[in-house]
C-alpha cells in the first residue's frame, strides 16, 4: 500500500480513509498535527489513491491484516488511529480484533462516521432486495443494479465491496480497551446518528462530538474543528478532560 510518514516526536497517528477517498482526505488535519509534534502515517488503501487493486477474495479482515502488517514494518510500539467510514472499520477490527495487533498498541482511537454496524433494514431495501434476487434468478439484467459506489467501481473490484459492506463488526466494539472519540455528522445518511449511540454505548471508555449540520463526511464539512478536537483529545491525559 502507497503511504506517507511525517515523522516528529510525539505519539504517531494513523489516518484511515473513507471507501472512495484517500489519504489526501485528511491532509489539513494531517498537517496541523504536525505542526503539534505529531508523526503522522496517512495510508492509501487497497485500490484508491496510488494503491493498486486488491485481489478480487479480499474482504475487510485482509484490509485490517495488511495495515497491522504495515504499521509492525513501520515500527512504533504505540499508535493512535482515525478511521472515517470504511477506514473506521479497519479501526474497529485493529482495536477489537486481538490477533492483529500483536507487535504494537493502539492507544487512542477516533471513528469518524464509522461504518461497521449491521444496519436497521425496513421494508423498502427488503423489497428491493428480494427484487434483486428475482431478476438474478430469472436471468434478467442486473448490470444497472446496485449503489452509485457499487457502479463506479472496476468490475474485479466489485466483490470487495459486496464483501466489505455485508461484513458486520458488532462483535468486535464490546472489546475496543483504546480510548475512543466518536466524532459524527448529525445528518449522515449514511451511517446515521444512532450508530454512534450504539458505538458510545458499547465502548467503555468512549465520548461523541456531534457536527449538528454535518453529513457523512463531517471532518470535511468542519475541518478546524475537526483537527483542534483531534489535537485536544490526543494530547489530553484522559477522556474526561477532553470533552469538558
Amino acid at each position: 500500500m502507497n503511504y506517507t510518514v511525517h515523522r516528529g516526536t510525539k505519539t504517531p497517528i494513523v489516518f484511515l480513509h473513507g471507501w472512495g477517498g484517500d489519504a489526501s482526505n485528511f491532509l489539513p488535519c494531517a498537517q496541523h498535527l504536525q505542526k503539534c509534534g505529531h508523526t503522522t502515517i496517512c495510508i492509501d488503501l487497497w485500490g484508491f489513491g496510488d494503491s493498486p487493486l486488491p485481489p478480487e477474495h479480499y474482504g475487510i479482515f485482509d484490509y485490517a491484516q495488511d495495515v497491522a502488517n504495515l504499521l509492525d514494518k513501520i515500527g512504533y510500539l504505540e499508535y493512535y488511529i482515525v478511521g472515517h467510514s470504511f477506514g473506521g472499520r479497519i479501526a474497529i477490527l485493529l482495536c477489537g480484533d486481538k490477533s492483529l495487533a500483536k507487535n504494537f498498541v493502539i492507544g487512542k482511537v477516533v471513528l469518524v462516521d464509522s461504518a461497521g454496524i449491521k444496519p436497521r433494514r425496513g421494508v423498502k431495501y427488503r423489497c428491493k432486495v428480494a427484487l434483486y434476487k428475482l431478476k438474478k434468478k430469472w436471468g434478467w439484467d442486473i448490470s444497472k443494479d446496485g449503489s452509485s459506489d457499487y457502479q463506479a467501481l472496476p468490475i474485479s473490484f466489485r466483490p470487495v465491496f459486496v464483501r466489505v459492506v455485508n461484513t458486520h463488526l458488532n462483535q468486535y466494539v464490546p472489546n475496543i480497551q483504546a480510548s475512543t472519540l466518536l466524532v459524527w455528522g448529525g445528518k449522515d445518511r449514511d451511517t446515521p446518528l444512532w450508530m454512534a449511540k450504539y458505538l458510545q454505548k458499547k465502548i467503555k471508555d468512549s465520548g461523541l462530538v456531534v457536527f449538528e449540520d454535518a453529513g457523512h463526511w463531517s471532518f470535511v464539512h468542519k475541518p478546524l474543528a475537526f483537527a483542534l478536537i483531534l489535537q485536544n483529545f490526543f494530547e489530553s491525559v484522559d477522556t474526561e478532560k477532553c470533552h469538558a
